[in-house]
């Protein structure tokens, strides 16, 4: 099987870096994108490369603009075009005005997949003793009782060959509703959605995703459990101030990016995966004098089934 890289590009929370404007923050990502890819196919020329970043890289919570997330694809269409290169994209907080009487069949669908994700309030009782889950279903029932509302999405986009190829929105929010939100009528939604994505040239090797809370609650873990879902090779998260809980990796090969300068990335792999298929790379943005790649080894993971069982 064709070796895979992954380089995390480590945007953690950076003030120059989240003062500049979107177009800046762009330029800044295209170039380290770029070198990242070029570095790691000189180190493994028979490679395919997978480019990612955390929860809010570009966005730091905030709203991004409908036309500046048209640059964003745009960009990562073309960085991507005729590469061996798969860019998972962290997540952009998008808002959109609903008008109730135009979209019903779109507000089934939401109804529907808050319906089909009611687990997420499950764990989410368990584990954290809280009721965002419920909370954020309880204010998409009174948006949509509206005329209008507006409507937000923390949505990871990947990008392969030109192409958006999937798409992930979170199903476990938080704080999902950003600080320079209008004040109107809101709510934060998602779709049903397929929790697994495969490499078209690489149909064994299948990267399952969680965002921030989603891995804290254990969503890919339980879902896999459940025999929802199908272990997949790759157990990706990307967070936001997050930490990792080994005890819920459900991959051969768990990675996790946050943006926690202090705790940035976790790689742990099964102890029968094997060691010289999958590496995984760091690349700091914001400092020159680094080393242009930095290779991040694994820390071993093996819990046994009866304590994951118990734990969830």
């Amino acid at each position: 099987m064709k070796k895979i890289v992954l380089v995390a590009i480590n945007l953690t929370h950076n003030k120059e870096f989240e003062q500049k404007s979107f177009d800046e923050q762009l330029a800044t990502l295209a170039f380290s994108t770029m070198r990242s890819y070029k570095e790691a196919r000189k180190r493994h020329t028979d490679a395919f490369v997978i480019v990612a970043w955390r929860e809010y890289g570009l966005s730091n919570q905030q709203i991004v603009a409908q036309d500046n997330i048209h640059k964003f694809k745009n960009l990562l269409a073309d960085l991507t075009s005729k590469r061996e290169l798969l860019i998972i994209a962290g997540s952009l907080v998008s808002q959109k005005k609903i008008v109730v009487k135009d979209k019903q069949e779109k507000l089934d669908h939401i109804t529907a997949a808050y319906d089909q994700y009611q687990f997420v309030n499950t764990l989410e009782k368990l584990t954290h003793n809280s009721l965002l889950f419920f909370n954020y279903r309880e204010q998409f029932a009174l948006a949509k009782a509206q005329d209008y509302f507006n409507n937000f999405k923390n949505t990871c986009y990947f990008f392969k060959q030109g192409e958006q190829v999937y798409r992930r929105h979170k199903i476990a929010p938080c704080k999902e509703i950003p600080q320079n939100a209008d004040q109107q009528p809101s709510a934060y939604t998602f779709k049903e959605q397929d929790f697994l994505f495969t490499l078209d040239n690489l149909p064994d090797f299948t990267i399952g995703i969680e965002i921030c809370l989603e891995h804290s609650l254990g969503v890919l873990h339980h879902l896999v459990k459940d025999n929802t879902l199908e272990a997949p090779t790759l157990h990706l998260i990307i967070a936001d101030s997050n930490v990792m809980v080994p005890e819920y990796a459900c991959g051969d090969y768990t990675v996790r990016i946050d943006s926690d300068s202090n705790d940035s990335i976790n790689f742990g792999r099964k102890p029968n995966a094997r060691d010289d298929f999958f590496y995984v790379y760091q690349y700091d943005p914001y400092q020159d004098r680094n080393p242009i790649l930095k290779e991040v080894n694994p820390d071993i993971y093996d819990y046994p089934e009866e304590v994951t069982q118990f734990i969830l």
